[in-house]
């Protein structure tokens, strides 16, 4: 009966770990939102307005059907974003 209270008791942990795992990243992305710059804020807020997103996010054009891929040729790697400069 003892080794049963004990094990019992040993399962606790496991929801302490889940809570203050949990609550250290909730934390964690507090504390870098609100240290963030006025200009990376602006920046940030007009991503999805800049002229960059208007090219690539055109919408396919319905009139013309989409060509199949090549089987011969390899698929091309997507362009990866520019990284931010976060220390300007």
């Amino acid at each position: 009966m003892f080794r049963r209270i004990l094990i019992e008791d040993w399962t606790t942990i496991f929801t302490i770990v889940a809570f203050v795992t949990v609550a250290s990243i909730y934390l964690t992305m507090l504390y870098r939102t609100l240290r963030l710059k006025r200009s990376e804020v602006e920046h940030l807020s007009n991503l999805p307005f800049s002229e960059d997103a208007d090219e690539t996010a055109k919408p396919a054009d319905p009139a013309k059907p989409a060509k199949p891929a090549d089987p011969a040729k390899p698929a091309k790697p997507a362009d990866s974003p520019k990284p931010v400069n976060r220390h300007e």
